[in-house]
């Protein structure tokens, strides 16, 4: 089996930013918020509440204290056992978060490197797994395979994955996946 590298996105992929990031709007707001149905569920908050939002990622210790999605730490793991380079490829809201990023990977994953980018389609890769459908999209349309889990913003465009995967499975099925790529 050859070495293939694997650029794994942090939030929404390997931790779960959303369940804090919506329970601080409830917090801020004193109402529940409506699950984003879409991945760009911020052009649908008024002007206040969407300014909390973004600023609330540099929350000091936010990403730090994000609990991972059940398996996917071992999912990673497994990458690296059977032979492949995995590397974490995040996406900078700002000095904070890349702080905490950088300091939730070498608490929970030490030796994983990890690429502060956007625009990850530019990165050499065999395959992403992404929970946003434009990083899927720009890898599936140069031929790289893109696997991600599947939530209530992104289910509406599953044709931009390779495979859109529940949860609860998605940490076991992937390191498969790449296997076979």
């Amino acid at each position: 089996m050859a070495q293939k590298i694997i650029a794994v996105d942090l939030d929404g992929t390997v931790c779960d930013l959303m369940t804090p990031w919506v329970a601080a709007y409830e917090r801020q707001f004193a109402r529940p918020m409506v699950p984003p149905a879409r991945w760009e569920f911020l052009d649908d908050l008024d002007d206040d509440e969407r300014a909390f939002m973004v600023a609330h990622l540099e929350t000091p210790g936010l990403f730090e204290s994000l609990e991972s999605y059940p398996g996917a730490i071992d999912g990673v793991r497994r990458l690296l056992r059977d032979g492949h380079r995995a590397l974490i490829v995040t996406s900078p809201a700002g000095p904070n978060s890349v702080i905490g990023k950088y300091a939730w990977c070498s608490d929970h994953l030490p030796g994983v490197p990890v690429v502060m980018l956007r625009e990850k389609h530019l990165l050499k890769y065999d395959a992403i797994v992404d929970d946003h459908a434009m990083h899927a999209r720009l890898a599936t349309a140069t031929g790289r395979a893109a696997y991600g889990l599947r939530w209530d913003y992104n289910a509406h465009q599953a044709s931009c994955w390779t495979r859109l995967l529940a949860p609860e499975d998605a940490w076991d099925i992937i390191p498969r996946l790449v296997r076979e790529l």
